[in-house]
């Protein structure tokens, strides 16, 4: 591949869609990460785990350098017994990195060494489980293993075998899953349609033939969980598709009386301050990156004696903390957008965003949960 095309590869990588922005909202839930993981391992593992008792960490152990990859999302759940702590490191995935074995190695090696810096002391590393959840048109194609990176004669790859990291991804390839396997799976009806969503993304002609068939699971997941099933509506409407198949999306959701319930039970949905914080915390790993770089600064500071260098270096500190927080913000409001209004934002919007402070925009991530229009997200501001 030229260099100008990986280029431009990498930078649609970087690019949030709205793919990302639902698997954050809905795999933050652990009743649909309980799912994941046994769909997608030996139940040698997971029979082992406490999954249902999962919780959010943020990705703080993010590379700086990969700071814009954040699709990931980080859990930490206890063995049955509740003696070991064990971390499911989940990554979305829509596109097929040549090098993914090599970035999801890197998010956990750099996961263990955030744990090192915490506890200098200890002198075991937790279990880190990584989780490749992609829908990737025409399905996975890329490399699944370190091994397949290594430039040499095969001979002598294998002859060096015990000698190199041996590193396997996890992929669950939900391009290659069908209607019926998807109804198949274990796991609760929320769970069968973030599959079946996630999967028919990659073949949109399949929406109108598997609409019908998967309406009592949508039934099923609005009377359990209208959150998700408002997040995922919302998401395959925001997909670029004809006319016709979103009628007929549109069509079968209005026999489900999602509006009526939301106004009824809006305590059933999710909280916007909740799912916002979710998003702020995505990006902390950004904060955290630039902290330990202005600590190491400080150290040098005192080394030399420059007590007025290091109170100018704290002053720029907390300034550029500011400003990572409100760039946290704006990635967040930019990559919901699609998903409420059924495109991205605009200039305008992108404009206001900009000129705007934290608490200004901390109002508008709010409104948008329940915005109807893009001018109400902004009415009164």
């Amino acid at each position: 591949m030229a260099k100008n095309e990986k280029d431009e590869q990498d930078a649609k990588e970087l690019h949030e869609t709205p793919h990302d922005a639902y698997v954050r909202v809905v795999l933050v839930h652990p009743g649909l990460l309980a799912a994941q993981v046994r769909a997608a391992l030996p139940e040698a593992v997971w029979h082992q785990l406490n999954l249902e008792g999962a919780e959010t960490k943020a990705a703080r152990f993010i590379d700086e350098r990969l700071k814009a990859l954040e699709s990931d999302a980080v859990f930490e759940v206890s063995s049955t017994n509740g003696d070991v702590q064990v971390f499911v490191l989940l990554e979305h995935q829509r596109t097929v990195p040549w090098h993914m074995p090599l970035r999801v190695l890197r998010y956990v090696t750099g996961f263990w060494h955030s744990k090192l810096t915490e506890d200098p002391t200890m002198r075991r590393l937790p279990l880190v489980i990584p989780l490749v959840v992609a829908n990737v048109p025409g399905g996975w194609r890329g490399a699944r293993r370190l091994a397949d990176l290594l430039e040499g004669p095969p001979a002598l790859v294998k002859a060096l075998a015990p000698f190199l990291p041996r590193f396997d991804l996890v992929i669950d390839d939900l391009a290659t899953l069908d209607l019926a396997t998807v109804l198949a799976r274990e796991g609760p009806p929320a769970a069968k349609l973030m599959w079946w969503a996630l999967s028919v993304s990659t073949d949109l002609s399949r929406v109108e033939a598997e609409l019908s068939a998967m309406l009592p699971t949508m039934r099923e997941t609005f009377q359990q969980a209208p959150g998700l099933f408002s997040a995922t509506a919302t998401y395959l409407q925001s997909l670029p598709m004809s006319e016709s198949k979103r009628l007929s999306i549109t069509t079968t959701f209005e026999l489900i009386p999602m509006e009526e319930y939301r106004r009824e039970h809006p305590e059933a949905f999710m909280d916007p301050e909740k799912e916002l914080s979710r998003w702020v915390g995505w990006k902390e790993g950004r904060i955290e990156g630039r902290a330990v770089g202005r600590e190491e600064g400080r150290i040098e500071g005192r080394a030399e004696g420059r007590e007025t260098g290091l109170a100018e270096g704290v002053a720029k500190g907390q300034a550029l903390a500011q400003a990572e927080a409100k760039a946290a913000l704006v990635e967040a409001m930019l990559a919901i957008w699609p998903m409420r209004f059924g495109s991205p934002a605009s200039g305008d919007v992108r404009t206001r965003l900009a000129h705007a402070d934290v608490p200004t925009i901390t109002q508008w991530m709010v409104r948008v949960h329940t915005a109807q229009t893009p001018d109400d997200v902004f009415a009164a501001a």
